[in-house]
C-alpha cells in the first residue's frame, strides 16, 4: 500500500523569511500527529550555502549508509512519519547495482516554554545528573492513572504469584524473608560481569540476616558492587522499602532454593512493582549513574543542533560506550543486551527503570517515557512496547497459537549468549511456561506440541554452532539439555518455518500438506513408556477444508475471493497462496486483521494448564533415504546451501547447512558425499522450481538462488510487515513504529533515484545495517493495463488461459533431517527438502525406527 503524505502548509514562508529551510523544518513540526509528511529542502549544495547555523548540521549530519557519493549534488528532503513527533533527513542515489535511500537518526524540536503554542518536545538535559522529579513522577503516574492496566497486564492474569524467598530491606538493612508485609518490592536486572560479586551462601547467610549488616560502614556493605549499591538508593529515592537481588536474594549454593528460584525467575520479576535495568557497563561495578547523592555522575552527551531565530533540534546521543570511553568486555557477550538471563528478566518485567548510554527512559504496559522528551499523550502510548521487545514480546499480546510470533521470541533470545550452555532451558523455561498458555499442549524444548511436525523443519538464517555442555557441568552426559533436534541444542539465528498452507507470508514459499509419522518423547534413548507428542494441527486443517465442520470458538469464516490481479499473471505481485486454493478463509475476534486458512483451538489466557516434564529424545518410524551432496552451492549474501543429488547428479532437493565445517566438508571432497535423510512431514515448495536434471548437475546451482531470498526472510523483510499483509497478497502497510529503515532496488546507472519509496526512518543505532530489497512497485493491479510500450501493465502477462499459474511451481516435496548416528541414537546435521518423486523413487521400503537425540 503505497504511503500516503499530506501536505505540509508552507503558504507562510516567502523572500522575507530569515531561513527558508528552517522555515520549512517547523512547519513539519506543525504536521498533526498522524499523518505522514515531507518537505523538500532543496539542493544540499544550496542547504550548505547559507550563512544559517543549520547549514553546519547538515553538513556533519551522518547517514544509514555512511557517507552520501556526490553529497552536493543531492536533493535533500525532511521527513516525519505518523505517530510521532521527530524528523529525520533523507536523500537518494544510485549506484551501478542499486537505488538508495538513506536517513539520518531522529530530530526533535527543543521545547520554548516562553513561547506559547510552541510545539517543541525536548528538553535539554543536565549532562551529568538526572533529574529525580522526573524519575517519581513516572513512578507515581503509572501506579495511580495506570493501575491494574500495569499492575495486571493481560499477560500475567491466572499465574500463580512467585514468592521470592527473600528480600533486601534497606530500613533495616539486611535480608528479611518474603511475606505479605514485604509483598511491594522493587527489583533488579543488570549483570555480574567478571567483577568479585557479593553472594549469599549458606556460611554467611545468618550474618546477612542480622540488621545493620548491609549499612554502609559495615563489612558486607564493601563487598557490593557498585549497581547493587545504587540500586538500594533509588529503592529508597522512590519511597520504596524492598528491592529483590539475585546475588543476594537466592542462597547460591542451596540446589534446591536455587533451582525453585530459577524456575520462577519470570514471575519474580512479573511481580515487582518496578525493575530497575542497568543496561549501560559490562558488569556489576559500573553503577547506575547520574543519581545526585547515590551513584558517580554520568555523562550525557546531548546532541544540540541550531536553527534560525534560536530554535534547536536535539538528536539522539552517542552509540553505548562511546560517552563514556568505556573499553569493550575481554569476552563478548558481556554486555546487557547479549545475555540471556537478562532477556528473560528485562520481558517480564511490568514496569521498567532503564539506565542505559545517555538519558534513562521508563517503560510499562501503557506508556514509554523518556528523560529527554516531554510527555506527549499519545506518542507515549506508541512508546508502550519498548524497542528492545518489538518483536520479541509480540507472542504476549495475541492469543493465537503460530509459528511466526514464536520465531520472534525464539530468535532473539536464541542469538543471546550464556556462560553455561547447558542453562539455555532453565533460561527459557519462564518465556516456555507463559507460552503454555496460548500453544495447545504446551511446548517441549521450545518447539509446540500442536505443530510439533512442522517446527522440526526450522533452519538458520546465518551459521549457527552446537550447543555443548561446559566443564562446570556434573549431570548425566546422556541428559544434558542440548537435544540436536532442537532449536536450543545450537546458537544462532534460528526461525521456525511459515506455512503458506495456514496464513499468509510475504517471504517464503512453501507449505506443510501433512505428517509423516507419530512422535513420541522420552527421557533416556531406551525410556518405556515413551509420552506421545500432540501435534494436532492436521486434524484442524482437514475438518476446515470443507468448510461446513462446527466452528471453534471467537472464529469467523468466510469465504475467500481472489483478487482480481491473480488471474492477470501480474509478476510483480507474487501470489503467497496455498497449493491448492481455499474455498474459505479464517479470522478470530481476538485479531481480525489476521487470516488464516484454517483455526485453530484458543487457550483461555486466565488459566494455565499442567506443563509437561521435559524429556529430549524423541522416538517415530519414518521412512529414509541415501542420497548425495556435491560440489553444487547456493549462493546468498547471508550462508550458502548445498544441493541434495541422486548418483547421476540429477537435482533431488536442498540441504540448509547450520555450520561452516559441513560446507567445507562437501565443497573440499572430490566426490560427492553420501548422508542419510529421514522424513518429518511432507508439504510442497517453490525453491526447485525450473531446474531440469539435464542441468542440475554439481557443477553449479544457481537456479537454486531463490533459496536464499527465502532462507533469509525472517531476517530482511520479516514479520511486522507480515501481519499486515491481506490474504489477498496486497502489499504491506507500513508500521508506525520509529525503528529506522532505508531502502534499495535494483537500479541503473549512478544519478538522481526519484521514486524510491521512503520505508522508516532511522535511529542512530540502526547506522551501518544491513541494506533492504524490494520490488518494483505496483500498487493498482486492478487498473487496466495500458499496453506493451514500457508504460503501466506492460509486466502483465496478457494469457489468461491458466488461472491458477500460482500452482504451477508448486512441487511436492518432503521435509528432511540430514542425521548422523552414534551409539543407536541419531543426531540432527542440518534440515532440508527433498522432491516428492525423487523421496519416493529412492527412499528405503521398510521404515526406520528413529531415535533422535
Amino acid at each position: 500500500m503505497e504511503l500516503q503524505l499530506a501536505e505540509v502548509d508552507l503558504s507562510g514562508i516567502d523572500d522575507t523569511t530569515t531561513c527558508q529551510v528552517c522555515a520549512k523544518l517547523l512547519a513539519l513540526y506543525k504536521m498533526p500527529f498522524e499523518v505522514n509528511a515531507e518537505v523538500k529542502l532543496g539542493k544540499v549544495s544550496d542547504v550548505l550555502a547559507s550563512e544559517c547555523p543549520h547549514a553546519n548540521w547538515v553538513r556533519n549530519v551522518k547517514y544509514m549508509y555512511g557517507p552520501v557519493p556526490r553529497y552536493g549534488r543531492r536533493e535533500l528532503t525532511a521527513w516525519r512519519h505518523e505517530n510521532n513527533t521527530a524528523i529525520f533527513l533523507g536523500v537518494s542515489y544510485r549506484s551501478r547495482t542499486a537505488s538508495t535511500w538513506s536517513t539520518t537518526q531522529p530530530f526533535e524540536l527543543v521545547s520554548r516554554d516562553s513561547q506559547p503554542g510552541n510545539l517543541g518536545r525536548s528538553r535539554i538535559l543536565d549532562p551529568e545528573w538526572v533529574d529525580l522529579d522526573v524519575v517519581r513522577t513516572w513512578y507515581s503516574r503509572c501506579v495511580k492513572e495506570h493501575r491494574l492496566k500495569c499492575e495486571q497486564p493481560a499477560w500475567i492474569k491466572g499465574v500463580e504469584p512467585a514468592k521470592p524467598d527473600w528480600l533486601i530491606d534497606i530500613v533495616q538493612g539486611c535480608i528479611v524473608p518474603y511475606s505479605s508485609e514485604t509483598k511491594k518490592y522493587l527489583s533488579l536486572s543488570y549483570t555480574w560481569g567478571q567483577t568479585p560479586n557479593l553472594r549469599a551462601t549458606t556460611h554467611i547467610f545468618d550474618e546477612l540476616r542480622k540488621p545493620g549488616a548491609l549499612d554502609p560502614g559495615r563489612g558486607f556493605a564493601s563487598m557490593i558492587p557498585e549497581t547493587i549499591r545504587n540500586a538500594l538508593g533509588i529503592t529508597k529515592c522512590l519511597g520504596e522499602r524492598y528491592l529483590w537481588v539475585d546475588s543476594l536474594c537466592i542462597v547460591q549454593d542451596d540446589e534446591t532454593a536455587l533451582y525453585r528460584s530459577l524456575k520462577n525467575m519470570h514471575m519474580i520479576f512479573a511481580n515487582s512493582l518496578l525493575c530497575v535495568i542497568a543496561k549501560a557497563g559490562h558488569d556489576a561495578e559500573f553503577g547506575l549513574r547520574g543519581i545526585k547523592g547515590v551513584s558517580a555522575p554520568r555523562c550525557s552527551d546531548q546532541l544540540i543542533i541550531d536553527l534560525a531565530e534560536g530554535e534547536r533540534l536535539t538528536g539522539r546521543l552517542t552509540g553505548p560506550g562511546s560517552c563514556y570511553n568505556e573499553p569493550s568486555p575481554s569476552i563478548p557477550g558481556r554486555s546487557y543486551s547479549e545475555r540471556a538471563w537478562t532477556f528473560q528478566e528485562f520481558m517480564f518485567a511490568k514496569r521498567r527503570l532503564i539506565f542505559d548510554d545517555g538519558p534513562i527512559r521508563w517503560n510499562c504496559n501503557c506508556a514509554g517515557w523518556h528523560e529527554e522528551l516531554k510527555s506527549h499523550a499519545v506518542a507515549d502510548i506508541y512508546g508502550a512496547v519498548a524497542p528492545e521487545l518489538w518483536y520479541a514480546a509480540r507472542w504476549m499480546k495475541t492469543r493465537i497459537p503460530n509459528l511466526s510470533d514464536l520465531t520472534d521470541v525464539v530468535r532473539e533470545f536464541n542469538q543471546k549468549v550464556l556462560t553455561y550452555p547447558e542453562d539455555v532451558l532453565p533460561a527459557f523455561s519462564g518465556i516456555q511456561s507463559m507460552l503454555h498458555r496460548i500453544y495447545p499442549g504446551g511446548l517441549i524444548f521450545g518447539h509446540p506440541e500442536f505443530f510439533f511436525d512442522i517446527s522440526l523443519a526450522w533452519h538458520n538464517v546465518y551459521d549457527v554452532t552446537r550447543r555443548r555442555p561446559s566443564s562446570n557441568f556434573k549431570g548425566d552426559p546422556s541428559k544434558n539439555g542440548l537435544p540436536s533436534w532442537s532449536w536450543m541444542g545450537w546458537h544462532g539465528n534460528t526461525c521456525f518455518p511459515w506455512d503458506l498452507e495456514f496464513h499468509t507470508s510475504n517471504g517464503d514459499k512453501y507449505g506443510f500438506l501433512a505428517p509423516v509419522t507419530t512422535w513420541f518423547t522420552m527421557a533416556s534413548p531406551l525410556s518405556l513408556p515413551r509420552r506421545r507428542i500432540e501435534s494436532q494441527w492436521f486434524d484442524y486443517k482437514k475438518s476446515a477444508q470443507g468448510g461446513s465442520g462446527r466452528l471453534l470458538e471467537g472464529w469467523n469464516r468466510g469465504e475467500y475471493e481472489p483478487p482480481k490481479w491473480l488471474k492477470r499473471r501480474d509478476k510483480f505481485r507474487v501470489p503467497h497462496l496455498p497449493k491448492d486454493l481455499p474455498q474459505f478463509c479464517y479470522t478470530h475476534s481476538s485479531n481480525p486483521e489476521r487470516k488464516f486458512w484454517y483455526p485453530v483451538p484458543i487457550l483461555k489466557f486466565d488459566e494455565t494448564p499442567e506443563l509437561n516434564k521435559q524429556t529430549q529424545y524423541l522416538y517415530c518410524l519414518t521412512t529414509r533415504t541415501f542420497l548425495f551432496v556435491g560440489h553444487g552451492l547456493v549462493h546468498m549474501p547471508y550462508k550458502e546451501n548445498v544441493r541434495i543429488e541422486n548418483r547421476q547428479g540429477d537435482l533431488a532437493g536442498v540441504l540448509f547447512l547450520h555450520r561452516e565445517e559441513d560446507r567445507r566438508l562437501f565443497t573440499a571432497n572430490p566426490q560427492p558425499l553420501r548422508i542419510e535423510l529421514v522424513a518429518i512431514a511432507k508439504g510442497w515448495t517453490e525453491t526447485l522450481q525450473g531446474d531440469p536434471p539435464s542441468e542440475s548437475k554439481s557443477q553449479g546451482s544457481h537456479d537454486l538462488e531463490t533459496v536464499a531470498a527465502e532462507s533469509a526472510a525472517h531476517d530482511r523483510e520479516h514479520i511486522e510487515a507480515s501481519d499486515r499483509t491481506s490474504i489477498d497478497g496486497d502489499k504491506p502497510v507500513l508500521s508506525s513504529n520509529n525503528k529506522g529503515l532505508g531502502s534499495s532496488k535494483e537500479a541503473g546507472e549512478e544519478g538522481s533515484a526519484e521514486g524510491i519509496s521512503k520505508t522508516g526512518q532511522h535511529s542512530g543505532a540502526d547506522a551501518g545495517s544491513k541494506k533492504a530489497t524490494e520490488p518494483p512497485d505496483a500498487e493498482d493491479s486492478d487498473r487496466e493495463d495500458s499496453g506493451s510500450d514500457g508504460s503501466w501493465g506492460a509486466h502483465l502477462d496478457s494469457d489468461d488461459e491458466r488461472p491458477e499459474y500460482w500452482k504451477e511451481n508448486k512441487e511436492d516435496c518432503y521435509f528432511v533431517l540430514w542425521i548422523k548416528w552414534d551409539n543407536g541414537v541419531a543426531y540432527r546435521q542440518a534440515a532440508g527438502r527433498v522432491l516428492a518423486s525423487m523421496w519416493e523413487k529412492y527412499r528405503e521400503e521398510d521404515p526406520v525406527e528413529l531415535v533422535l537425540g
